[in-house]
């Protein structure tokens, strides 16, 4: 992008995606968060920004997913890693079919959730000789092995999410808090399904120190995920603890 009103637009679109991430994750307002999604992918367009497009749908398909539609997801995602793939700059291309990744994952269908992963390890390898990126955050090795721990979590696969998992938390810069909630999350769900009752209230109590330390409440509404996993053990020490450091919260 050269032209002065094309980079403008591509900066409405990059503030306008931050503002509606901040209301889907932070207030859980999906009727706002739509607003500044739908205004992103107009800007993307006016800039004739086939990255920012791409995250737009991407975050669209998110979107649909906390609005608890799973066709529209799955059929946005699919629009956001074709626009990737055609138009899109490797990290880019790596990120929407990671996401591609999990929404197979969350519908059970495993083929395709390998496949994209596949695609988006290829597209990861571009990244050395075009790192752009016109996302939130940052996404990297660390992230994509996280999104196929994630995956495999979904699938039912917990030996092997357990091992990625592990490994994406090794590789995660300490100060990428968001991501290692999330991770930390992923972890102790996986702990909790194979009755690792003390290392996942460790692990979900991680977790909850991150995203308190960012005020995340999506990150803290997975931690209670994990929580109300484990409540099957709810006499356990560790247990106990844990809710107790949750029912503080909400006071």
């Amino acid at each position: 992008m050269v032209g002065g009103p094309e980079r403008l637009a591509s900066l409405v679109g990059q503030a306008a995606i931050l503002v509606g991430l901040l209301q889907l994750m932070g207030s859980h307002d999906l009727s706002a968060a739509k607003v500044h999604y739908d205004l992103a992918l107009r800007s993307a367009r006016e800039a004739n920004d086939w990255d920012l497009a791409s995250y737009a749908l991407g975050s669209l398909a998110f979107h649909a997913v906390h609005a608890r539609r799973p066709a529209d997801a799955g059929t946005i995602v699919e629009a956001a890693s074709r626009l990737a793939e055609r138009h899109g700059s490797p990290r880019t291309r790596a990120w929407a079919a990671a996401l591609a990744s999990e929404l197979h994952a969350r519908a059970g269908r495993e083929v395709a959730s390998r496949r994209s992963l596949e695609i988006a390890r290829a597209a990861l390898d571009g990244t050395r000789e075009d790192p752009s990126w016109k996302g939130v955050g940052w996404f990297d090795e660390a992230r994509l092995v996280s999104y196929d721990g994630a995956s495999l979590l979904l699938l039912g696969k917990y030996e092997a999410a357990e091992e990625l998992l592990r490994l994406s938390l090794k590789q995660l810069d300490p100060l990428r808090l968001k991501h290692r909630s999330t991770t930390s999350a992923d972890l102790a769900m996986v702990l909790a399904l194979r009755g690792e009752v003390e290392e996942s209230c460790v692990r979900t109590g991680d977790a909850l120190t991150f995203a308190s330390a960012i005020s995340h409440r999506e990150s803290v509404d997975r931690v209670r995920g994990v929580h109300f996993r484990l409540m099957r053990w709810r006499a356990h020490p560790a247990v106990r603890q844990l809710t107790e450091r949750l029912d503080a919260r909400s006071l």
